[in-house]
């Protein structure tokens, strides 16, 4: 048996019941299907909005309190965000007080001030890549994605 924990975006948990991400962990599909045990969910949460930091911590809830082994971050921090948790300031405040400092945060504020200016949000989270590194500097792997869209599943066929 393969324990795993889903981390989804705190945005995005506004709009969806995980219902997609759920299902596919049941059906052993999407990047569920890579795994020939059975598999039991432990842990299923939000990253803590943006810009994510909680999301680390959340993970190492569920690994040392459930042994979970694969840690999938959902396919909607891979998709379009609805908009992100709070102003520019309060963004670069929780930024500043992150303790998982080892990547450049910088970058982060860049990209999605810009997006913000431009008056388009962006169509990935701008921190998923910092928040699968720091989920893996807990020695687990991180699994991208969880389910394929509708969209992706109709051209298929």
């Amino acid at each position: 048996m393969v324990k795993i924990g889903i981390i989804t975006c705190e945005n995005r948990s506004l709009l969806c019941a995980g219902q997609n991400c759920l299902g596919s962990v049941s059906r052993h599909s999407g990047t569920f299907a890579r795994y020939t045990d059975e598999i039991e969910l432990v842990g299923f949460t939000t990253c803590g909005g943006c810009p994510g930091n909680l999301a680390p911590k959340k993970a190492e809830s569920m690994i040392k309190y459930s042994g979970a082994e694969k840690i999938h971050l959902s396919c909607c921090v891979y998709r379009t965000m609805p908009n992100p948790s709070g102003s520019m300031e309060e963004i670069e405040a929780k930024l500043a007080q992150s303790p998982w400092t080892q990547l450049n945060q910088d970058d982060y504020v860049v990209e999605l001030a810009k997006s913000l200016k431009s008056g388009q949000l962006p169509h990935v989270c701008p921190f998923k890549d910092r928040m699968k590194k720091n989920i893996e500097m807990l020695g687990v792997e991180v699994v991208e994605r969880t389910h394929e869209h509708l969209n992706e599943i109709e051209r298929k066929k």
